[in-house]
């Protein structure tokens, strides 16, 4: 029957607009329910139609995005700028930036001697001993750097199996170990530091590295590790100090 048949496709194209936007927009879908027309006692149907096809709009909800499919680190995940919890902290952060710079100086030193000896065939005598001590010095410090920031090696096989509590009083017990620790280590290298720079018979002088160039690099570097192991116990004393006030 045309009419039937011009019925029926007119519904097809309803659903099929309906289907389209819905795959155009992930929100929402449509949803076709055929009713059963009504009809007499006998079974005859009543009107031209045999069914009738009804298009539901069905919210669905919508995937998940983007960023979350591909996995991206939630923003409380996201790495955090250092914040120093002292003003002495502070201070050491504050020195890392220019500390770091040295590595830069120590490789274009380096550069430089391969220019020299392999391009002008002239090596230098001083490149190789004032890299190792310009290492030396940002290795020492990034060791103070790192108390600062609280970013140290910790051993959390218990640490992260108790209680906040338990873990204020683990931190304030390891801080004041580590101070009394440091403090230790610097005075059992003070005798060190003061050979480094005068004889036994009292006179003014520093160790040198021995080499043909002969600089008194031993004698500083031994000095800036005592100010180190210094400045590590003055701040591991603040770390123990704020945990036990709960900061």
């Amino acid at each position: 029957m045309p009419e039937k048949d011009g019925r029926e496709d007119s519904a097809a194209g309803v659903s099929s607009e309906a289907g389209d936007k819905g795959d155009a927009n992930s929100d929402t879908a449509a949803v076709i329910v055929s009713a059963p027309p009504e009809g007499d006692d006998k079974g005859n149907s009543k009107g031209d139609a045999d069914t009738a096809a009804v298009t539901v709009p069905v919210s669905i909800p919508a995937a998940a995005s983007s960023d979350a499919a591909i996995g991206a680190a939630p923003e409380e995940n996201a790495p955090k700028r250092d914040t120093p919890s002292d003003p002495f902290a502070a201070v050491i952060l504050a020195l890392g930036k220019p500390f770091s710079l040295l590595f830069l100086a120590s490789m274009t030193i380096l550069i430089f001697e391969i220019v020299m000896r392999y391009v002008f065939d002239r090596p230098t005598i001083w490149v190789h001993e004032t890299s190792i001590f310009l290492c030396g010095v940002c290795f020492l410090f990034g060791g103070l750097h790192s108390i600062s920031r609280n970013g140290h090696i910790r051993i959390v096989l218990l640490y992260d199996h108790v209680s906040p509590r338990a873990r204020r009083r683990l931190d304030i017990f390891i801080y004041t170990l580590c101070c009394a620790a440091t403090a230790m280590f610097s005075w059992a290298i003070w005798p060190t530091v003061v050979d480094s720079y005068f004889a036994p018979t009292g006179e003014f002088r520093m160790i040198t590295s021995g080499s043909a160039w002969n600089p008194p690099y031993p004698a500083l570097l031994r000095v800036f590790l005592f100010i180190t192991l210094i400045a590590m116990t003055v701040q591991f004393a603040f770390l123990a100090v704020n945990k036990a006030r709960g900061k």
